[in-house]
């Protein structure tokens, strides 16, 4: 849907978000695509006002489906639409922290009266002032631990608050449910930092080299992605390195690798007399994450990094002799596909797409990677298995699984590390450090 010309005109990005929300609600997609798009077609500052709107209207989609639903009698053309769901999310984040409203309600209602008309104002108005209520009724129920209000408010697939509730408690589950409604916070690895050091737009974190940008100016994190310096990455992402242990001229086969985030990571630790080899999907079926794995890539590229494109699961050992590519290497990292529970705050419109069964169903693609990986690994080698899911199915219950098969048998597990995001404060993941034997 293309919104009028003079909407453009937004240095504040409000209508940018409408207009982005409008585009979602005609075409449904993945967050990050549409995104994208925003960050092409406008200033930095329009753009992260644009974003931080657009996904807390997707962090809260159920949640304003049903407003809209119970307070509109006739479906309202997609354009009201759009702004009710961008004021509705201003108006619930207001009530959840504790800001007045009414500044709100009376920001919505001029921007339409200025851009659209005046009986649209009026209904933006009303249906505003009658949603207060209801979201505060919604809010208490759930703070008091009743799992239908959680699921509803925090706008999460009511069989997964329930699973989580039984596994934590409704204490720990509010804050699982909370930290994934609030923006993602941004995190930079960096490698070398420049002469005058970082600017106090960069919050030391308790793991060596990893900082906690809390600048709204993006200048300094843009020169040192663009020079090689650092990359934006979650501390989760640490605990694979960390227990894959990489040194100084092994070799490394990085599975299932894109964006490339952990191959630039390993690429360092290993050195100019090390090798990381990585494999992920073809870029017609990668999509839009090839782009960035290029990006990564290419950075790291003198770092002794060698990209392939396939599919593990059907790669033959003769096309990558071919490629020149090692069948046994010192370690082996391998982050499969998962349910992604860990990251509903980083991707929620991840959310809208799980289904009940769906941690089950991943299992069985999870350990065919997991045994297709571990014939890779040299005697005495490490093979790390991790995931960005929540889900002891997907963890725990694969590895013990591939543990008690056959080709398992040459394994052992020595380590064991989990993130919780309501714990730690950032992607939750759950990372397997495997041995195997040296005979």
């Amino acid at each position: 849907m293309k919104l009028r010309n003079d909407f453009a005109d937004d240095p504040q990005g409000w209508w940018s978000a409408v207009r982005l929300v409008c585009d979602y609600l005609d075409a449904p997609g993945k967050a990050d695509d549409f995104l994208r798009r925003a960050q092409s077609q406008h200033s930095t500052l329009e753009a992260k006002v644009c974003q931080s709107l657009f996904l807390g209207v997707l962090r809260h989609a159920s949640l304003l489906d049903s407003l809209i639903n119970d307070s509109v009698s006739k479906k309202p053309r997609r354009l009201l639409d759009g702004v009710l769901r961008v004021a509705g999310f201003q108006l619930i984040d207001a009530i959840h922290i504790g800001r007045p409203v009414a500044p709100v309600i009376h920001y919505a209602v001029d921007r339409v009266k200025r851009k659209m008309s005046r009986p649209e104002s009026s209904l933006v108005n009303a249906v505003l002032r009658r949603w207060q209520e209801p979201i505060e009724a919604t809010r208490e129920r759930a703070q008091a631990g009743e799992v239908d209000a959680m699921a509803r408010f925090y706008s999460h697939p009511r069989w997964l608050v329930k699973r989580w509730v039984d596994r934590w408690g409704e204490a720990g589950v509010l804050r699982l449910l909370d930290f994934n409604q609030r923006p993602a916070p941004v995190f930079v690895r960096v490698f070398r930092e420049p002469d005058r050091g970082l600017s106090e737009g960069f919050e030391a974190t308790d793991i060596v080299g990893v900082y906690r940008h809390i600048s709204s100016d993006w200048s300094e994190v843009l020169k040192l992605l663009e020079r090689g310096w650092a990359i934006i990455q979650d501390p989760a992402t640490r605990l694979a390195i960390e227990i894959l242990d990489p040194q100084p001229g092994e070799t490394v086969l990085d599975l299932c690798s894109a964006p490339g985030g952990k191959a630039i990571t390993v690429a360092a630790a290993v050195g100019p007399e090390g090798r990381v080899y990585t494999i992920d999907l073809p870029r017609e079926r990668l999509g839009p994450r090839f782009h960035q794995w290029e990006v990564n890539a290419g950075r790291a590229l003198h770092r002794n990094v060698a990209v392939f494109e396939a599919d593990l699961l059907e790669v033959s050992d003769q096309a990558l002799k071919k490629a020149q590519y090692p069948l046994a290497v010192d370690k082996v990292m391998l982050d499969v596909p998962c349910s992604n529970t860990g990251v509903l705050n980083r991707r929620p419109d991840a959310r809208y797409r799980l289904k009940k069964g769906d941690p089950d169903a991943m299992v069985k693609i999870q350990s065919q990677l997991l045994s297709r990986a571990a014939q890779f690994v040299a005697a005495g080698g490490r093979l790390v298995y991790s995931t960005c899911s929540l889900e002891p199915e997907e963890n725990e219950g694969v590895v013990g699984a591939f543990l008690e098969s056959d080709l398992g048998s040459a394994f052992r597990l020595e380590i064991a590390k989990e993130s919780w995001p309501h714990r730690d404060g950032f992607d939750g993941a759950a990372v397997f450090g495997l041995r195997r034997s040296k005979v």
